[in-house]
């Protein structure tokens, strides 16, 4: 059986937006995930115009904001249920897609030495 990280093991990874960044926010992320915190004002720092890496940022945003713009959503809370819903209901091949992706694009930023590797895909 494999082991599964808990809770305490993961790292939050964010990317420089200043909305992302302020103190209230800093301090909400360092207090869930303490020195875990990958970002442009925290120790370990987001290098800019770095490669995504997270199958959030290189995929699944562009799903779902294809989804809002075709049910386009009137209210806060309907735009939240969307995004919930769509989240939810992924099935488990777009899932492992996106997990053989994320890993192939791990091996080329390594094999590029940490810099751009999207002219490679």
């Amino acid at each position: 059986m494999k082991a599964r990280a808990t809770r305490h093991q993961y790292w939050f990874q964010q990317d420089g937006a200043p909305p992302h960044v302020t103190a209230p926010v800093m301090d909400f992320l360092h207090s869930k995930f303490g020195g875990r915190v990958i970002s442009r004002n925290s120790e370990h720092r987001w290098p800019p115009y770095s490669p995504d890496l997270s199958c959030l940022d290189f995929c699944f945003w562009s799903l779902v904001t294809a989804q809002i713009v075709r049910s386009e959503p009137q209210t806060l809370e309907q735009l939240k249920e969307l995004v919930e819903d769509f989240a939810r209901n992924m099935d488990e091949e777009q899932l492992r897609k996106m997990a053989r992706h994320t890993r192939r694009r791990a091996e080329l930023c390594r094999s590029e030495g940490g810099g751009h590797f999207e002219h490679l895909l």
